[in-house]
């Protein structure tokens, strides 16, 4: 992989008949006395279901669990060194790997479960990503000069520097593209949105560019001045391009390869099912808005009026130059 960030979104070309999982993830046991797996897999509640057996499978269950080693193991690098950094920008940048396999699994023989299986380990090798932004991102700035300068290259991305900020909102986000079909619970996707909403995900950062304050952008009375800026029609707008990906399966039944669209009426009926199950975001007294919901590109949108407690209102009509 390289320093950038890699693409999680997968669509049915890079979907993988197998795992292929990232060697740090296979070996995270290694790196953990028998006390400290057991105490790992405890904390994020998998002591019961990660068997000796488990472990060692190559269902993507037992992925789960070693990503939940993997997890562990990286958080022995305290990132309070240049060398800590590093170790933890490496485990994360494995965790994204893991991530993006698990997202774009796809094997030829789907076993029941199989959705939940993949948001459950998704999900676990996000934590990954998400620990070492928050840890590296909590740096006091009284720490030595090179160790800014890594925390600073980190949580931006500066000089080809892994950028560990927006691994760990894309990863999230790739998560909640998942909840849909895993028929994840209210309560699963409201921790989803809210680890979005506390880092700031769903902010503009070109906005923030010219207000900075130290490396993250976000230390500065001035940011939460700009990101009000966002409006809250692009707010619900960053959280449909999350979920996006439950519309594959309305694009590749009825907008051919050309992009034109042959069965208007049917692809509505199949946009409006799919996005009148999502949940947007809530803003107490906020207005119905309006959206006009890209399904392909600039070819095709949808109308979609939003309530000011996330839910779909009214789905449609589509509009678009390849609407017949």
């Amino acid at each position: 992989m390289t320093a950038g960030l890699c693409v999680l979104a997968a669509g049915p070309a890079s979907a993988g008949r197998s795992i292929k999982e990232p060697k740090a993830v296979k070996q995270a046991a290694k790196r953990l006395k028998k006390a400290e797996q057991q105490a790992a897999l405890k904390e994020v509640g998998l002591e019961k279901t990660c068997s000796r057996s488990m472990l060692k499978t190559k269902e993507i269950q037992g992925v789960r669990c070693r990503l939940a080693l993997h997890q562990a193991a990286s958080k022995k690098h305290a990132p309070t060194t240049v060398a800590g950094i590093e170790a933890r920008l490496e485990a994360a940048k494995q965790a994204l790997s893991a991530a993006e396999t698990v997202h774009g699994y796809a094997p030829l023989l789907r076993k029941p479960g199989l959705a939940r299986h993949k948001f459950e380990a998704h999900k676990q090798a996000c934590a990954t990503v998400l620990d070492a932004y928050d840890d590296i991102k909590a740096l006091p700035n009284t720490v030595a000069d090179a160790v800014l300068k890594a925390k600073a290259r980190a949580l931006t991305g500066a000089g080809d520097a892994f950028n560990v900020y927006t691994a760990a909102c894309e990863c999230t986000k790739s998560s909640l593209s998942l909840a849909g079909p895993a028929r994840a619970s209210q309560e699963e996707n409201g921790a989803l949105q809210g680890i979005l909403t506390s880092r700031g995900c769903l902010v503009n950062r070109e906005k923030l560019k010219s207000s900075r304050s130290g490396p993250s952008g976000f230390s500065s009375g001035k940011a939460n001045a700009i990101a009000k800026q966002n409006s809250d029609a692009n707010v619900l707008l960053d959280y449909a391009k999350a979920r996006d990906i439950g519309l594959d399966r309305c694009r590749s039944k009825y907008i051919s390869t050309g992009g034109q669209v042959d069965k208007v009426g049917k692809l509505e009926r199949c946009v409006c099912e799919e996005v009148k199950r999502w949940r947007f975001p809530k803003k107490r007294g906020r207005d119905d808005i309006t959206l006009q919901l890209p399904v392909s590109g600039k070819l095709v949108s949808a109308q979609l009026i939003v309530t000011g407690n996330g839910k779909v209102k009214e789905c449609g009509p589509l509009s678009g130059t390849a609407i017949p």
